[in-house]
């Protein structure tokens, strides 16, 4: 039997069909397969969270859009990207740990970026089947989590910042829920209560006796804020205390009230610091008032005052018997320390109302010198010599407030004449080192007296306010008791200081201290330019005189004329401007208070009409801080407080007229 070669086996041309069926059909099983994927993958870019495929090995096989968008890379390169290259855990390995041993369940955790600085992910893992090798691959689902977290940690900020505030505020706070039960309170609201927190928690306010605190309750009834102001009584003490209370009802986001906060404020001290300020502005009032008191009683006694002073001083030059010599030598004694009482009590009440400023100018330090001998004999009656020593060491030129410390010397010369009878009185200026600097800043004047000398018991008080130092023999002069409580004030403006020791073998030793700078200016004369030309005339004058009172038009014209001048009187400062010519008057004195027009009106109506113009100098019983600078910044060259007397007039002319 002969074999057939091509039985039971297959043509060539039938094994060709038979692969081009199956290309065909593996053709089409790609397409289907790429269908399938596109089609995944076309459903995996529609979700707005990262989808990323790992395979056993961490390497991503597949991600959606949003996941390459949320990690900043291109489709082709997140292929070639391992879990390790966006999931920042400590080491590769513990990446590896980690998601080796997930079973097949969802785990989530979160990681922040490898590249993206402050991208936080929260990454959803779960186990998806196995490969062919039977080995786990991972669908992850990848959320950018930076804004929640970001939003969570400004949360606790806030929340941390309001519980600073809420525990450390000065003011009482608390919550209260929809019921009107108390939730929590700070330490300030049970400091205020008067209750320890741990028993406020869980208070019913529509229970408390307290009726602020049962109208809180209204506002999460009605919604609307209120406030409350009373007396509450505490629990702990029953003290009665001040309080103002704010409710604020809080809404959900439908507008209907969950809660309500509550802002006590303890407002005793408030009550306490507005009652003093009212205090104190009645005090400041009554200052006031007594000063403006003072100041008319002392410019309606001065004003008289010159009369009696004058006609005094003009009767005492006429021929007199003993008796009316010792009469008007009486008369004119009272006059004076009427005169000196009203200086005192007008500048202690300056000082006491700090209306005491320092006026510092340049001057010649010998001018101090010699105003203390003028002074001394002018007021000295007595067998008393007067000496002075002055240390080599004080510069010729100062800057400091020449009018206090003359103030001061006259007070202090005044006091030493007044308790010695016969002996000597001495001035004495020294420089005081300053150690910090190791240079003069400060002049000491002692007045050095041989008189009865202070009681060792009464020297703690002798500085104090109306203190009077009393003595066996009958003083000359009575006072106030203020001199030299005024002379250490003044001192002290001056940064300088006042105090008091023994003389011995007798007497008293009276010594005050002032600061001062170098000059580096010159002297300045207080003479006007229109001076210059009257510089030669006699000394006959011819005066213009302003006064409307006719008691001091008399004394003052018969002052004047017992001098040697010539005295023209106008009432008021229409007859000024009346009666001056320009040719006629060496000088003219003006009284600051006259009706009709008044003495500095009448002044710049003068120098508006005239380029020359002789001395003008003011005459007023307003003896106030700072009148003088004043008057003669309005015009004046100089200026006279009244009373006046002959010897003022005379220290005037001389002035202007050497």
């Amino acid at each position: 039997m002969q074999n057939n070669p091509d039985k039971g086996a297959k043509s060539s041309g039938a094994v060709e069909a038979e692969i081009a069926i199956l290309r065909q059909e593996l053709a089409k099983l790609r397409s289907a397969q790429f269908e399938e994927l596109q089609f995944q993958k076309f459903l995996l870019d529609q979700a707005s969270d990262g989808i990323v495929i790992i395979s056993p090995n961490h390497k991503i096989l597949q991600a959606n859009n949003a996941f390459c968008n949320m990690l900043g890379y291109s489709e082709n390169e997140i292929t070639h990207l391992y879990t390790w290259d966006f999931v920042a855990l400590t080491t590769k390995q513990e990446i590896i740990n980690d998601f080796t041993g997930l079973e097949d369940v969802n785990t989530t955790f979160e990681s922040k970026h490898r590249r993206i600085n402050g991208v936080l992910l929260d990454v959803e893992v779960s186990v998806k089947g196995m490969d062919w090798k039977g080995e786990k691959y991972f669908f992850c689902i990848v959320r950018d989590i930076s804004a929640r977290k970001l939003a969570e940690s400004n949360l606790r900020e806030s929340e941390a910042k309001y519980r600073l505030i809420f525990e450390k505020s000065p003011f009482g706070i608390a919550h209260f829920d929809r019921q009107g039960f108390l939730t929590s309170c700070n330490e300030q609201f049970a400091a205020i209560v008067g209750a320890p927190i741990e028993k406020m928690i869980g208070t019913d306010i529509k229970k408390a006796t307290f009726p602020g605190f049962t109208t809180m309750f209204q506002t999460i009834i009605d919604g609307k804020p209120i406030t409350y102001e009373g007396v509450y009584k505490t629990v702990s003490s029953g003290k009665e205390i001040n309080i103002k209370i704010q409710v604020v009802p809080v809404f959900n986001n439908k507008g209907e009230v969950i809660n309500a906060i509550a802002i006590m404020e303890d407002r005793s001290l408030w009550i306490e610091k507005q009652q003093l300020e009212k205090k104190i502005a009645v005090a400041q009032e009554s200052v006031k008032f007594k000063q403006n008191f003072l100041a008319n009683m002392s410019h309606e006694i001065r004003t008289p005052l010159t009369g009696i002073l004058g006609a005094a001083d003009l009767i005492t030059r006429t021929h007199l018997t003993a008796q009316q010599a010792e009469l008007m030598e009486i008369l004119r004694k009272s006059g004076e320390n009427l005169r000196e009482i009203i200086n005192q009590v007008l500048d202690f009440s300056k000082i006491e109302a700090g209306k005491i400023t320092l006026m510092n100018r340049t001057f010649y330090f010998n001018e101090l010198i010699e105003s203390s001998i003028y002074y001394f004999q002018s007021v000295c009656k007595n067998p008393v010599v007067f000496s002075t020593h002055v240390d080599k060491a004080i510069p010729e030129k100062m800057h400091a407030d020449q009018g206090k410390i003359i103030q001061i010397l006259n007070n202090l010369i005044n006091n030493a004449v007044k308790f010695t009878p016969s002996g000597e009185i001495k001035l004495s200026a020294n420089m005081v080192v300053n150690p910090e600097r190791n240079k003069y800043s400060h002049i000491k004047i002692e007045i050095s007296d041989t008189g009865n000398g202070i009681n060792p018991a009464q020297e703690e008080y002798i500085f104090q306010p109306f203190a009077q130092i009393d003595h066996h023999d009958v003083r000359q002069f009575e006072g106030t008791g203020l001199g030299l409580t005024i002379c250490r004030q003044l001192s002290n403006l001056m940064g300088g200081d006042t105090g008091y020791k023994p003389n011995n073998p007798v007497g008293s030793i009276f010594w005050f201290t002032f600061g001062f700078s170098h000059a580096e200016e010159e002297v300045k004369e207080s003479l006007s330019s229109a001076n210059n030309s009257l510089t030669e005339k006699t000394k006959s004058l011819n005066i213009l005189f302003a006064e409307d009172k006719v008691v001091n038009q008399k004394v003052v014209s018969l002052m004047l004329t017992t001098l040697g001048h010539k005295v023209t009187v106008a009432k008021d400062g229409f007859e000024v401007l009346e009666k001056f010519n320009q040719d006629s008057f060496d000088l003219i004195l003006m009284d600051i208070q006259m009706p009709k027009m008044d003495g500095l009106t009448a002044t710049q109506e003068l120098k508006n009409s005239f380029t020359t113009l002789p001395p003008i100098i003011g005459l007023s019983a307003n003896a106030f801080e700072g009148d003088r600078e004043k008057y003669m910044e309005l015009g004046l060259d100089d200026y006279l407080t009244k009373p006046v007397k002959s010897d003022d007039f005379n220290r005037i002319i001389k002035q202007f007229f050497p």
